[in-house]
């Protein structure tokens, strides 16, 4: 330390005195040497004699100082290595703790930067923080609404308990009056049963099925008329056996006669068939006729349909009895099915061909509805008919522009 580096700078201080004497050691020797040569001579000079011996004293006193300040030389010697080695490691710790040190300081700066940037972005979501205020006020002003509200129902309901309340009150005052009023009267057996039973149900059946085949019955005669229909004029090949031989209305008289004694005698079989294996039919004669109409109203219809369009018409055919299937309620009430099919319900011929033969097979509908599903057929019938003849006629006057351009 500084105390110790003064100290040793006193005694090198007070050695460099000690050297610098007046009488040092060359001027011993000087002194010595002419004291020698006195002596070899007999000449000896008492003053000489007495400066050699001052001297000597001199030296003998300045070496046990410079002795002195060596020592002590040594000796802060000592301390100015222990304050170096102090001062080593100091520095070695200060060296170290600078490195925290730096880490700390870079750790501040990094932190610094977040800092900033944390106020910048909270500068940026100064405008999102006073739109949600606004949103917290306008929330706020909702919540006193709803609460005023909540008031204003809670207010209403106190006033419905008060008149509940009071109702109830008059309610059990009558209900007491009423009690003492009933206890002068006799009651009986058919009082009692008047209180148990008020009202009876009376159940009464429209019609009678011996089994779950006689209730589907009308739709599969229904569905096999179509498919019949369907099957013979795809099979039959009705408008490649055009002609130059022959007038349309004689190829339409063909046709349309071939066509229809094929439906009768096909709808004649199927319900003969049907009373054959056992199925009961409380109206025979209308059972028959139902059977023949709707053969004819499908098989008109079909051959319109593949005549005018060829194989767009046997799709268009399918696809209608596809609709017919699910929308003509044979399998269930049309009230179970989807909307669609209810929707479609009345415009499909099933649907009446199914409730006329559910009429003459079990009865339970009006002989209307016999009529109506009879009177619908022929006038399918009828229209499809007369719409195949000009389709025919249509037909025959292209081929035979084609044949006359060939």
């Amino acid at each position: 330390n500084k105390n110790n580096l003064d100290a040793i700078s006193n005694d090198v201080s007070t050695i460099n005195n000690n050297l610098n004497l007046s009488y040092d050691t060359n001027d011993l020797k000087s002194k010595a040497s002419t004291l020698a040569t006195s002596l070899s001579n007999n000449s000896i000079n008492s003053s000489d004699l007495t400066t050699l011996v001052n001297g000597i004293n001199t030296y003998l006193d300045n070496n046990s100082k410079i002795n002195q300040s060596l020592q002590q030389l040594n000796n802060n010697s000592k301390l100015i290595t222990n304050g170096i080695s102090t001062v080593n490691d100091s520095s070695k710790e200060l060296s170290s703790n600078g490195e925290v040190i730096a880490s700390s300081l870079n750790k501040l700066s990094s932190n610094t930067n977040k800092l900033l940037q944390g106020s910048s972005e909270l500068n940026s979501k100064n405008s999102e923080i006073k739109q949600a205020s606004n949103l917290f006020l306008k929330s706020s002003n909702t919540i006193e609404d709803g609460v005023s509200q909540v008031n204003d129902g809670f207010d209403t309901y106190l006033q419905g308990l008060a008149t509940l309340t009071s109702s109830t009150n008059e309610f059990s005052n009558k209900i007491t009056s009423s009690l003492k009023s009933m206890n002068g009267f006799k009651t009986t057996n058919k009082t009692t049963s008047m209180i148990v039973d008020p009202d009876k149900t009376v159940h009464t059946s429209y019609s009678n099925v011996s089994g779950y085949g006689h209730a589907l019955a009308p739709y599969f005669l229904s569905l096999t008329l179509f498919m019949g229909a369907l099957i013979y004029n795809i099979t039959i090949p009705t408008r490649k056996k055009l002609t130059e031989n022959i007038t349309p209305w004689q190829f339409y008289l063909s046709r349309i006669s071939l066509a229809g004694l094929s439906a009768l005698l096909m709808a004649i079989i199927e319900c003969t068939i049907m009373i054959m294996i056992g199925l009961h039919v409380d109206h025979v004669l209308e059972f028959y006729l139902v059977a023949c109409t709707t053969a004819l109203g499908f098989m008109y219809l079909v051959m319109l349909l593949i005549f005018a369009l060829d194989n767009v018409g046997r799709f268009i055919a399918l696809i209608l009895m596809v609709l017919q299937l699910g929308a003509s309620g044979g399998t269930f009430p049309i009230e179970l099915t989807s909307k669609i099919y209810q929707d479609i319900n009345p415009y499909i011929p099933m649907t009446y061909t199914i409730k006329a033969f559910r009429q003459t097979i079990s009865s339970g509908f009006s002989t209307n509805t016999v009529i109506s599903s009879i009177v619908i057929m022929i006038t399918i019938g009828v229209i499809c008919a007369m719409l195949l003849y000009f389709v025919i006629k249509y037909v025959f006057k292209r081929k035979h522009q084609v044949l006359k351009t060939n």
